[in-house]
């Protein structure tokens, strides 16, 4: 079970900011609310081009499987789950964790214990992505900044659950030169179109391959997965 409990502020990481910044072009960084498919967007950058770490870790199995970023477990339902706050608040979304969610193995940024954590991740020649909550790290951090915006209740109006408590809000993009805004809304759209135009934009942007089928099939999975579990709440 991984922990999403609350972080320290990515301000007090004042080593690990030193290190990124002293080494921008090694990092990427996915600033996104938690709850708004921070690592859906996760496994499609990592899945569409090997250019970034992928570690048989990032992929959260719960059974011992090693995935890729775009595949699915087969030995269980979903992956593995987050202990938000407490056992019994992970307990009660236990269903929308395996059912609803993608959940990545990698800490989040502000979660890193020290820049020995964050040399762990790292491997020669590749790009590593690191996630995010604090949506004002473009403050403190010189490195790309891939920065999810929008609002999710456009596209499929749910209801408000333990894991997305922030649908009916809106996050404004931001406009500075090492930040790139990318409109979930769009990334997630049932329209093909729609979506090929933000998948695309994001591969053009960030000189990455282009892996539409299989991110296309990914992203659809993930959605009639979201549309069985509305269905089934009580």
């Amino acid at each position: 079970m991984k922990s999403l409990k609350r972080m320290n502020n990515l301000k007090d990481k004042k080593d690990i900011i030193e290190f990124i910044n002293k080494y921008p072009q090694k990092f990427k960084i996915l600033c996104v609310k938690g709850g708004f498919f921070g690592s859906l967007v996760y496994r499609i950058i990592v899945g569409s081009d090997n250019k970034f770490v992928w570690k048989p870790e990032f992929a959260s199995p719960v059974a011992k499987e090693v995935l890729k970023p775009l595949e699915w477990p087969v030995k269980t339902e979903g992956f593995a789950i987050y202990d938000l706050d407490n056992i019994e608040k992970a307990y009660n979304c236990f269903k929308e964790q395996q059912l609803a969610s993608v959940h990545i193995g990698v800490k989040l940024l502000e979660a890193l214990e020290d820049c020995e954590s964050l040399a762990k991740l790292n491997e020669k020649n590749k790009l590593l992505l690191l996630k995010t909550h604090d949506l004002d790290c473009h403050k403190i951090l010189n490195c790309e900044i891939i920065r999810v915006y929008g609002s999710l209740n456009i596209f499929h109006n749910p209801a408000e659950t333990t894991l997305r408590q922030s649908n009916s809000r809106y996050f404004d993009p931001i406009y500075q030169d090492n930040v790139y805004n990318l409109e979930v809304c769009n990334l997630v759209s049932d329209n093909f179109e729609i979506f090929l135009y933000e998948y695309l934009k994001l591969c053009n942007h960030l000189d990455i391959n282009i892996n539409i089928n299989n991110v296309r099939a990914f992203i659809l999975l993930l959605l009639e997965r979201i549309k069985r579990f509305q269905l089934t709440l009580s």
